[in-house]
């Protein structure tokens, strides 16, 4: 037993921990690097397939959606398999479905391929990556995920212009197979995420035994969890989650800024576009922005671990200025104006972005997090279902994106004022389980 206290703590914050923060920055940057660069896939499935925009909008939409939506599926996955396991899983899952792409060239197949099968494969990633970041990481939790999120802005810096000359030298079909095979290069860093304790019995004794809990003393606490069927474990987790405050006005506000990202990230070159300006320049918008939103991950992280500024306060600050820039964007009717706004914007969301995860282990516990993050990802992606729908009434309807920018603006004000009352509902919380706490000894 002491043994196996001395190893977790010895796996903290440092040795492997940062080798496994760095291969997750890889394998986001595969995976999520084509999801981020959807604007530029927007763009070339109405030009190539001669479709309208919403139609052009749904293999994408519908990745972001199955990639959430098979959140608790990987949740209940990883009480049977490693997180290494599902990591390489889900990568091979990503480069067939984009590589599927090259056979057809039609809606159906690719909504299916690129829409289905790469978007469940992104799911199993995205959900299980930041799991063993928290499971490595105490004190730098939140540069560490910094680092794991910075591999999808560093992916949607590289692979824009990559992605624009695959499809004027190879065409559209082309592209898709190349980047499948970019997409492959994933499986070598999924491997190298160990668990944090490579000894079978050892790892055996740290999951009976072991649970790390981030409060306000940042302690580590070792009980031996109740034994019980794993289903109905979850089922009760999942209750639990969803009658806790604090869970509440996370998945609220993360699933404002989730829904508003997917949206104008698939939008901004076809709106850059709409302004007059080249394809090949109205491409680099992505990249600015991503280049600002991994400065924004990395230096948020650095910020709010080393107590300079509050997580609550950036929290606020970026979800208040990002939503006043958003309404702003549409006032900008040149490409420099443009660039401006995107990479403060990118800056500022970023810094949104690399706190979920820290804000579920910190309010909810190491224990619940890959439960919480699976069920958040589920709800989010029955949203993500009616972005196509959005993105036609505003684009093929309307005839403009001007009022969606408005539109998404005025969402992350309000995500932003809803954490003034976080004080009030971490009050009531502590005092239910006080209470709750009270009651045992009666």
């Amino acid at each position: 037993m002491a043994d196996a206290r001395r190893s977790a703590v010895k796996n903290i914050d440092g040795g492997w921990a940062w080798v496994v923060a760095f291969s997750c920055f890889i394998s986001t940057f595969t995976v999520m690097g084509l999801f981020r660069s959807a604007g530029v896939m927007y763009v070339a499935l109405v030009e190539a397939l001669d479709i309208t925009r919403e139609m052009a909008a749904w293999p994408l939409s519908l990745c972001g959606s199955v990639m959430l939506l098979v959140g608790p599926i990987v949740g209940m996955l990883t009480h049977y398999f490693s997180i290494r396991v599902l990591m390489i899983i889900g990568t091979l899952l990503t480069s067939l479905g984009v590589s599927l792409c090259y056979i057809p060239l039609n809606l159906t197949a690719i909504v299916i391929f690129l829409g289905a099968i790469y978007g469940i494969g992104i799911g199993f990633v995205l959900i299980t990556s930041p799991v063993i970041i928290n499971q490595y990481f105490l004190r730098y939790r939140t540069i560490a995920i910094g680092i794991t999120f910075s591999g999808a802005s560093a992916g949607s810096i590289a692979l824009p212009p990559l992605i624009e000359y695959l499809l004027e030298t190879y065409g559209l079909r082309g592209c898709f197979l190349l980047l499948g095979g970019v997409l492959l290069h994933g499986v070598a860093a999924a491997s190298l995420c160990r668990p944090p304790n490579t000894s079978k019995k050892a790892h055996e004794e740290q999951e009976l035994t072991f649970e790390l809990r981030t409060n306000n003393n940042n302690e580590i606490n070792f009980k031996k969890p109740k034994k019980q069927n794993a289903f109905r474990q979850y089922i009760s987790l999942v209750i639990e989650l969803l009658c806790d405050p604090m869970y509440q006005i996370i998945n609220f506000c993360f699933g404002i800024f989730f829904i508003c990202f997917t949206l104008y990230i698939t939008i901004l070159v076809d709106f850059a576009m709409d302004r007059s300006i080249a394809q090949n320049k109205a491409v680099f918008i992505i990249s600015v922005y991503s280049i600002s939103d991994l400065f924004g991950r990395i230096f948020s992280g650095w910020i709010i671990d080393f107590k300079i500024i509050r997580r609550k306060t950036v929290i606020i600050v970026s979800f208040i200025s990002s939503g006043i820039l958003l309404i702003t964007i549409p006032f900008g009717n040149n490409y420099a104006a443009i660039l401006a706004l995107i990479s403060v914007l990118g800056l500022l969301c970023g810094s949104i972005m690399v706190n979920f995860t820290v804000l579920l282990t910190e309010y909810l516990g190491l224990s619940k997090v890959t439960t919480a993050l699976g069920l958040s990802n589920f709800l989010y992606g029955i949203l993500g279902l009616f972005r196509p729908m959005i993105i036609g009434h505003y684009r093929d309807t309307l005839g403009s994106y001007d009022y969606l920018f408005y539109t998404l603006g005025g969402m992350h004000v309000i995500a932003g004022v809803t954490w003034f009352i976080e004080p009030l509902l971490k009050r009531c919380k502590e005092k239910k389980e006080n209470e709750n706490a009270d009651d045992q000894y009666i």
